[in-house]
């Protein structure tokens, strides 16, 4: 709960609990590294701004509740309990260019030909949102393009780009610039993002009791201004046609039955 963190960072503020430049360096370098992997920017300011109050947090922790360390068991335990996690699929580094219509592709293979960068070309005409980023798609599996692009990425030379492939968006031209095999993630391998995951997940239990602590001591008032507000009931709600709860109906004989009209004698 972002209302429960921000608390506790206040809380670890006024204890005088600075964050612990190593642990943010090492946040910052796995943050930096996941980026680079999916091929996205890394940004420094926020990313530190986050890490710095993430390791002021879990020194709090640290200073009010014991966390139980996983260990290698544990590590076992969820690593054969959920191998589908460390099933890697197949993943190909690439750039495209989107262009509309088929002489506009055919103009950009001409340039591709005579020498200009892909990068530059991407920059210049590609009507895809990563056209400032040089076309850079990152590293893509399967699950993450149109069919025919991937079929056509997959069977691409490294470093070569590819004959106009058309999508709903446009006619593409991709590059393929590396790849990674589909393969399963050994357990040594995965081992310390297991660690890393299992100890988050017992740190955010603490966190939680931590908050319901906070919460339980918490004094909570009412401002006089606004009692009448927090005292006043709601109306009961009844349906149509029925009597409010604790009322009797009229019996049918004292209801009021219209007056017929006098005829004239």
């Amino acid at each position: 709960d972002l209302i429960d963190r921000k608390g506790l960072l206040q809380e670890a503020r006024r204890r005088g609990l600075g964050p612990g430049l190593g642990e943010v360096e090492s946040d910052l370098a796995q943050e930096r590294a996941e980026a680079d992997k999916a091929g996205l920017p890394f940004e420094e300011a926020p990313s530190r701004a986050k890490a710095e109050a993430e390791s002021r947090i879990r020194r709090l922790l640290q200073a009010s509740v014991r966390v139980l360390r996983p260990g290698r068991k544990d590590v076992e335990e969820y690593y054969w309990g959920n191998l589908g996690e460390f099933r890697e699929p197949e993943r190909i580094r690439a750039r495209h260019i989107v262009v509309r219509g088929a002489a506009a592709a055919r103009k950009i293979r001409d340039e591709l030909a005579s020498g200009v960068r892909f990068e530059d070309l991407a920059r210049r005409e590609s009507l895809g949102e990563e056209g400032p980023r040089g076309g850079d798609l990152g590293w893509v599996g399967e699950e993450d393009l149109p069919e025919e692009l991937w079929a056509a990425l997959r069977v691409l030379d490294l470093g070569v780009p590819s004959a106009p492939v058309t999508s709903a968006w446009g006619s593409h031209i991709l590059k393929a610039e590396g790849r990674r095999p589909a393969r399963m993630m050994g357990l040594d391998e995965a081992e310390p993002g297991i660690l890393g995951r299992l100890t988050q997940e017992r740190e955010e239990q603490a966190l939680q009791g931590l908050c319901q602590q906070r919460r339980a001591r918490a004094d909570v008032r009412i401002n006089p201004e606004f009692a009448p507000f927090a005292a006043e009931k709601p109306s009961p709600v009844r349906k149509a046609g029925k009597p409010a709860r604790g009322k009797t109906p009229a019996p049918a004989a004292a209801r009021k039955k219209p007056v017929p009209a006098k005829t004239p004698v």
